[in-house]
Order: C-alpha cells, then structure tokens, then sequence
C-alpha cells in the first residue's frame, strides 16, 4: 500500500512518476491518456501484472476516473 501525499487526483504522468507505478492501466483497457486525472484513495496498491506494477483504474473520461479500492483489487 502506498498514498500520494496532499493529493486527491493526479494525472496519469504524475502517478508514472511514484516509484511504485510502472504503468496505469483501465481495467476494461480503455486507453488512457498522460493527461488524464485520476481520482485517489487514501491507500492505494498495485497489482503485479505481465511483470510491471500496474495501478488498475476505473470510470470514464467523461465522469472521471478513480483508482480501486483494496477489495476491487483482490480479482487482480
């Protein structure tokens, strides 16, 4: 589990910067882009898939994005 400290959303590229985010992925594999805002959990986890360390998200461009909750997680 890690956070963004004093952050409730960042975008895509921003999150790519945390060590432990090596990708961020849409969990139907809409394409998302480097500009896109994320809206952020207190806690967050990745999961480790096709050997990265990938923030699974959720939403839309339109109605805004989020990143899953521990239990969302657990299918990952």
């Amino acid at each position: 589990n890690f956070a963004f400290p004093d952050k409730t959303e960042a975008t895509v590229q921003e999150l790519l910067t945390h060590p432990m985010i090596e990708e961020v992925r849409h969990i139907v594999g809409e394409p998302l882009e480097l500009t896109d805002h994320i809206l952020l959990r207190e806690k967050m986890k990745t999961a480790y898939l096709d050997g990265k360390s990938v923030l699974m998200v959720d939403g839309s461009r339109s109605e805004g994005y989020r990143t899953l909750s521990r239990q969302e997680m657990k299918v990952f």
